[in-house]
């Protein structure tokens, strides 16, 4: 007798799990829009998907849903899920960029009022760090970001050693631009909350700090840095 239930348990358990797998798939592609987007970075091929809700009477699901898939030769090596993103602070879901950076694909995360900056290099390799709007230095091989967040911040990621150099949150101005010196120094341009004025922040690579500075930003000392893309002509960025 304790034989027959040693056998029918681990069958039973089996056909629960096909059962709530089924479930889960049928929901997806009844209730959401689903968009999909491939990448090649030599031998990786990165698989974006995106699922939207189709309705919004639908409350106990998430409005949006997204899943990063990295293959190599065919095998999945490593993947980043986002379950739910909420359609708040604008712009939601995943943006990708057209061009290969530095054999580098660049995706922005929107929603939830907390934006990412997703890095993918060319061995398949997954980096994240806070972002929204991306400017970048070709020279030097450095993208630089802008939260996209309720939080104030900024980071710096090495492209050339896939390092990131610098994340800074919660900053008392609003970052709005980089720039670089002709000595090769960087700097970011904030409008400060409790004035009219643009402040200035140079940013220290080498001990992760920034201080205030007081700097021309219009004297040709001073150039202002690539924007990845430019976000005035994109809008209605909305999980798809």
């Amino acid at each position: 007798m304790n034989n027959k239930i040693k056998i029918l348990v681990p069958i039973l358990v089996l056909i629960f799990s096909i059962s709530n797998y089924g479930q889960i798939k049928t929901s997806l592609n009844e209730n959401y829009t689903v968009s999909k987007i491939e990448k090649k970075l030599n031998d990786i091929n990165v698989q974006i998907l995106q699922y939207k809700l189709k309705t919004s009477k639908n409350t106990s699901l998430s409005t949006c849903r997204a899943k990063i898939n990295i293959f190599k030769n065919s095998v999945k090596i490593d993947s980043i899920s986002f379950s739910e993103i909420e359609p708040v602070g604008g712009n939601y879901g995943l943006m990708i960029y057209n061009s290969i950076i530095e054999n580098h694909l660049i995706i922005t995360k929107y929603g939830d009022y907390n934006g990412l900056t997703i890095i993918i290099n060319d061995s398949g390799k997954i980096f994240n760090t806070n972002g929204g709007f991306v400017y970048i230095d070709r020279s030097r091989k450095l993208l630089f970001s802008i939260s996209a967040s309720d939080l104030f911040g900024i980071s710096v990621f090495n492209l050339k050693s896939d390092v990131e150099m610098i994340k800074k949150y919660d900053l008392a101005d609003e970052p709005v631009e980089f720039y670089k010196s002709t000595n090769g120094k960087y700097f970011f341009k904030a409008t400060s909350l409790n004035s009219e004025k643009d402040n200035f922040y140079e940013i220290h690579f080498k001990n992760k700090t920034i201080t205030k500075v007081d700097i021309e930003s219009n004297s040709t000392e001073y150039q202002k840095l690539e924007k990845l893309i430019d976000w005035e002509n994109v809008k209605n960025i909305n999980c798809e």
